[in-house]
Order: structure tokens, then C-alpha cells, then sequence
């Protein structure tokens, strides 16, 4: 019994034991269960505050996309604003062409007409005349002052103001493109030839009744201008007369000038070339006035030529460029000459001979040009670092022995600068 009593005290132990096991076992389920409650509840929180900034987001995004919207919808309509601008842009550019189309074809009927108003004669026009008779009081009125001076400054003034008028009225023929006949020419230049003894201011001249006697006959040559002005025709040239300021902007036009080229370095230039006797082209370009006055020019030259003054200026100034020297002793002389090679030859000998003692001096090359001026020059610059040490002189030198070969075998030929120079004409 004792022994029963005992093992059902250790049953009973056990299962309290084990009733106390699963207690804590229960305990810590629940303890679990309420840690994962808390978390839940957190997450759920948490879950809520994301879906709250989801739906702000939301928000916020369908704010955007509505502007997005908008301004799509403004650039559609911009763009169809633009396409209308642009079309009408279209538009008026083929109206503009056309215009130009038939402004052009006005142009051409204008210069139809102007070149048969060429072929016809014609005189001044009423204001031309008025004009022309106020300019031929003017100088007669400072004929008068001629009497009155004696001062050779004054007097030489007097006749600058004369010219200057005459000038202008030498300039009512070329604008209207008339010839100014043979009765004009020689008047005209009966009264430069009285100015220029006015001039001079010679004795003879400067006597009361010689010049009391030109002032008489410069007033019957100014007669004769102001009948003839008034009430003569006269030709129209055969040739197109542009004044220096119209073919600027007419070669300016046609790409014929480099940009930026400035209207008064080509007055400049058109004035050098009038000074220069020994240009043959003078006459095709600019027309040679008897009174200084405004430049006029022959466009139609100016069109068919290539306009570059460094190598007009100095067009047929010189017919042969020469290359005389040795070719052993590496020794030229560059020069240039208009009809005297022999000379010149006979020169560079003498001077060659007092330098050298071989007899090996000879004619290298000889090129016949109306550009000779303009090759010397190039070549000087080319060689420029070969002067030769035994002359005192920019034209003869001292080259490398392939510098020979420049001459002899003609691989001048082959150099570019060289060519452009040689081949520039005038001849149209």
C-alpha cells in the first residue's frame, strides 16, 4: 500500500511537473502570440502609413500628369499655330517670287529701253540746263576776280575753283552717257590752256593785258559751252559709263570684290590707275576726263576681268622678266625689262665679270609677259634668304643647286603663285 502511495505521489510529481511545463509552454505561446499581435498591429500601422503616402503620391502624380496633359496639349496647339505661320511663311515667299519674277522681267524691259534710249540723241534736261548755266556764271564770276589778284597763291586758288566747276560740269555728259563732240572738246581745252598759263603764272602771263585778253577769249569759250549745252543733241556713248561709287556696289554685287572691301581704298585704287601712262587698258577702264572730277569707269571691262590691284597696278609696266647668271656657280640675277634685253644683259655681264673670272655667265631663262613686274617681285620675296654675299643688291643671288632646275627645266610651272601671276590677263 505505502509502495502504491508513493508511486502515485510520483506519478502526481511528474504530472505536475509536466503541468507546470506546458503552463510556461502555454505562457510563452501566449507571450508570442502577443509579440506577434504587437507586430502586426505595427505593420498594420505602418501598412496605413503607406498607403496614406501611396495615395499622396497618387495625388501628386495625378497633379502632374494632368499638367503633363495640358502642356502637351498647349504644345499641340503651339505646333499647329507654327505649321499655320510656317505654311503662310510659304505662302508669301512664292508671292515674293513671283514679284521678284516679274521685277526681273520689268528690269529686263527697262534695259530694253535703255538700250535703245542709247542709240538715240537727246539733249540736257530743263534742270540740267539751269543747273549748267549757274556753274558758268559761277566761273565767270571768278574770272572776274582773276583781274583783281595778283598774289600767285590766290590766283592759283582761284583757278582750282575754276577747274572744280568745270569738272562738274564735264560730269552732266557722263552721267546722262553722253560723247562730248569735237566743238566742246575744243573748247573745253581752250580754257585749260588758258588756266594752265594762269597756272604757271609766267611773266608773260602775269602782264594786265595778257591777262585782261584771256579773261576776254575764256569768256567766249564759255559762251560757246552755254549755246552748245543748251541747245545741242548729242550722242549717247557706245560704251556704258558707271560713276566709281555705282561700280562698286555693282562689283560688290557680283562677288567680284572680296568682303569688307571698303568703298574708298577702291576710289584709291582707281586713282593710281589713272596716273599710270604705261597701262594699255586705260581707256577700256576708265575714262580719261579733261577736268579732275569724279572717276568714271567702263563696267563692262570691270565684269569680264578679275579685279586684283596688286597685279593690275602693275600690268605691262615691264614685257620680259630675265634670269641671267651661272648655273655652276649657283649665281642669278633676277631683273626685268620693257624692251631693252640687251642692255640689261650686257650690264649683269659686266657685273657678274668683276666678281667671278669664269666665262660661264649666260642667259638662264627669259619670259615674255605683260606680269614681268609682278613675277620679279615674287621672286625676290622667294628668295629672298639667298642674296648673294658678293653683291650689294636685292636682284642677284645665290641659290641651291635644285633652285637651278626653277628655271631650267621649267618647274616653275609646277608652282601655283608663280602660274596665277604669269597667267593674268586683261584681254577679255
Amino acid at each position: 500500500m505505502p509502495k502504491s502511495y508513493e508511486d502515485l505521489e510520483e506519478v502526481l510529481r511528474g504530472l505536475n511537473e509536466k503541468l507546470e511545463v506546458e503552463e510556461t509552454l502555454k505562457e510563452l505561446l501566449y507571450y508570442r502570440i502577443d509579440m506577434m499581435e504587437k507586430i502586426i498591429i505595427k505593420e498594420v500601422i505602418k501598412n496605413r502609413k503607406l498607403q496614406r503616402e501611396v495615395r499622396k503620391k497618387e495625388e501628386k502624380f495625378n497633379i502632374i500628369l494632368q499638367k503633363l496633359i495640358f502642356k502637351v496639349k498647349g504644345l499641340r496647339l503651339e505646333n499647329k499655330v507654327l505649321n499655320n505661320i510656317n505654311e503662310e511663311l510659304l505662302e508669301d515667299n512664292r508671292l515674293s517670287r513671283k514679284k521678284l519674277e516679274n521685277k526681273e522681267g520689268e528690269i529686263r524691259d527697262l534695259r530694253k529701253f535703255l538700250r535703245y534710249s542709247k542709240l538715240s540723241n537727246r539733249g540736257f534736261l530743263i534742270e540740267e540746263k539751269a543747273e549748267i548755266l549757274e556753274l558758268l556764271k559761277g566761273i565767270e564770276s571768278l574770272m572776274k576776280d582773276i583781274l583783281l589778284v595778283d598774289n600767285k597763291n590766290k590766283r592759283k586758288l582761284l583757278v582750282s575753283k575754276i577747274e572744280y566747276r568745270l569738272g562738274r560740269y564735264e560730269d552732266f555728259f557722263y552721267k546722262n552717257n553722253f560723247e562730248i563732240d569735237h566743238d566742246i572738246l575744243n573748247l573745253l581745252y581752250g580754257v585749260k590752256q588758258i588756266l594752265n598759263r594762269w597756272r604757271t603764272h609766267s611773266k608773260e602771263s602775269h602782264t594786265k593785258e595778257g591777262v585782261q585778253e584771256d579773261v576776254s577769249r575764256m569768256e567766249i569759250l564759255l559762251q560757246g559751252l552755254k549755246y552748245i549745252s543748251l541747245y545741242n543733241s548729242f550722242k549717247k556713248c557706245n560704251r556704258e559709263l558707271l560713276a566709281e561709287e555705282d561700280l562698286f556696289h555693282q562689283l560688290k554685287l557680283k562677288g567680284k570684290l572680296k568682303k569688307g572691301y571698303m568703298f574708298k581704298r577702291f576710289q584709291y585704287e582707281l586713282k593710281i590707275l589713272c596716273e599710270h601712262e604705261y597701262y594699255p587698258f586705260n581707256e577700256k577702264l576708265i575714262l580719261r576726263r579733261i577736268f579732275p572730277g569724279r572717276i568714271y569707269t567702263f563696267p563692262t571691262f570691270f565684269n569680264n576681268i578679275y579685279y586684283n590691284f596688286s597685279l593690275l597696278k602693275t600690268y605691262n609696266m615691264y614685257s620680259f622678266l630675265y634670269i641671267y647668271g651661272s648655273v655652276d656657280n649657283r649665281t642669278i640675277k633676277v631683273g626685268v625689262s620693257k624692251n631693252n634685253l640687251a642692255n640689261r644683259y650686257y650690264s649683269a655681264k659686266q657685273d657678274y665679270d668683276s666678281k667671278f673670272s669664269e666665262q660661264d655667265f649666260k642667259e638662264i631663262k627669259v619670259i615674255n609677259t605683260p606680269n614681268a613686274f609682278n613675277l620679279e617681285v615674287y621672286l625676290k620675296r622667294k628668295y629672298r634668304k639667298y642674296r648673294h654675299p658678293l653683291f650689294c643688291s636685292t636682284e642677284w643671288f645665290m641659290i641651291p643647286k635644285d633652285g637651278i632646275k626653277y628655271f631650267t627645266e621649267n618647274k616653275y610651272s609646277k608652282d601655283k603663285s608663280f602660274v596665277e601671276i604669269l597667267n593674268y590677263t586683261l584681254h577679255t
